[in-house]
């Protein structure tokens, strides 16, 4: 038998979450928000995907809140490819300003032409992926410096909203995949793992990696906290992660955390959620799974370049040996990384190969470079491999 992801959890259409994070500053008088639909466009058609009887949220809009609205029926196209989004429409339903008084909440702004239409909705360029059986984010600055009621009509600051939300450099709001795979490397000596980063982490040794495609994340247990840290170009954002329970059996989740801004930045001050998302094992994720495995990830360009693993596997199926990197389908190479140089991205140690004949979901081939159809294909290194490691084999694309 060769690998194979499981299909039994990867058929089920994309999940797609928008997460609103508000504020500026409480201050009487607040208002808040009401969104209550939530409308994205796919590029392939015109017809938008919306939620449907999702409860109205509440988004206090001078205070620092974190809400989520879940779109869980992103389809994708036939023949299980991704879809891409390009249009976010900004839907605010009414305006709600708090009054003080507990017998009356809440002073009331809707639309004033047709109560039960949005007081305000305003579509923007968006830069949205969904994949069969993942998870992908959206996140949605809005405060009341963006939008604000007077009393008589509401003002939206546009170009201020945009500011806080567009992508300078690609001109579109940004999403991104939120899921990620685990790769648990406790069975490694600590020499060849990775260290954490950030000052929650103290330095200490990663107990597991993550990828989504889009990123890469590492955990460890410090101190008796979990924390959990995602690399970024400059740095890292750090939060803590949590192990299945009862109620979600088939995942962990992970939340990330940045200091309140209401409060002086000084030693251990409150800290706010600004993400939250799931994990879950590799090995649950794709099935008969051999000695070694290489694993391609896709990204929300769903581009030729994928980050990609490589791991050894014990006769228990602990990981004894793990190499990070990417693979090219355009260029036909590879490059992997040992794992322990993922902290700091240094570039030495370099292991490069060829990656070729690429199957389709039927193993059929697949003619040229086509990222959006390749679930597997073969890999070669052009110079060595690594102990343990064999000169070729196959590789396997982490997609439904």
């Amino acid at each position: 038998m060769v690998s194979r992801v499981n299909d039994a959890k990867m058929s089920s259409p994309g999940v797609i979450y928008t997460t609103y994070l508000s504020g500026q500053g409480r201050a009487p008088g607040s208002q808040s928000a009401q969104l209550k639909r939530l409308t994205y466009t796919p590029l392939d058609f015109d017809n938008p995907v919306e939620t449907v009887l999702n409860p109205a949220v509440l988004v206090q809009l001078d205070g620092y809140t974190h809400n989520t609205i879940t779109l869980a029926n992103a389809q994708t196209l036939p023949g299980n490819d991704s879809r891409l989004y390009d249009t976010f429409t900004l839907s605010i339903q009414k305006i709600l300003q708090d009054t003080g008084d507990p017998s009356n909440p809440y002073v009331e702004f809707g639309n004033p032409n047709d109560p039960n239409a949005p007081i305000l909705e305003e579509p923007f360029p968006l830069h949205l992926r969904s994949f069969n059986g993942r998870q992908s984010i959206v996140q949605i600055f809005l405060d009341d410096a963006m939008v604000h009621h007077d009393g008589v009509s509401l003002s939206f600051d546009q170009a201020l909203f945009e500011l806080a939300n567009i992508d300078p450099t690609d001109g579109v709001i940004k999403g991104f995949l939120s899921d990620y795979l685990r790769f648990d490397l406790t069975s490694m000596p600590a020499g060849q793992r990775p260290n954490l980063i950030s000052p929650e982490g103290m330095g200490a040794t990663a107990d597991a990696v993550y990828f989504s495609g889009d990123s890469i994340a590492m955990s460890a247990d410090v101190g008796g906290d979990r924390v959990f840290e995602v690399l970024t170009p400059l740095g890292h954002i750090a939060g803590q992660w949590r192990l299945p329970t009862p109620l979600t059996p088939d995942f962990g989740t992970y939340t990330l955390l940045e200091v309140d801004p209401r409060i002086l930045p000084v030693p251990n001050a409150q800290r706010i959620v600004s993400l939250q998302g799931i994990w879950r094992n590799y090995s649950d994720m794709i099935l008969d799974l051999g000695t070694v495995e290489m694993f391609a990830l896709p990204n929300s360009d769903d581009s030729d370049d994928q980050d990609a693993v490589m791991i050894q596997r014990d006769g228990s199926g602990a990981i004894s040996a793990m190499y990070f990197g990417f693979v090219n389908y355009g260029t036909g190479q590879f490059s992997m990384f040992p794992i322990d140089q993922v902290d700091d991205g240094a570039a030495g140690n370099e292991l490069t190969g060829t990656v070729s004949g690429f199957l389709d979901a039927g193993g059929g081939s697949v003619a040229g470079a086509n990222p959006t159809k390749i679930r597997s294909g073969t890999f070669t290194f052009s110079g060595g491999a690594p102990a343990g490691f064999p000169a070729s084999g196959r590789f396997l694309v982490f997609r439904k």
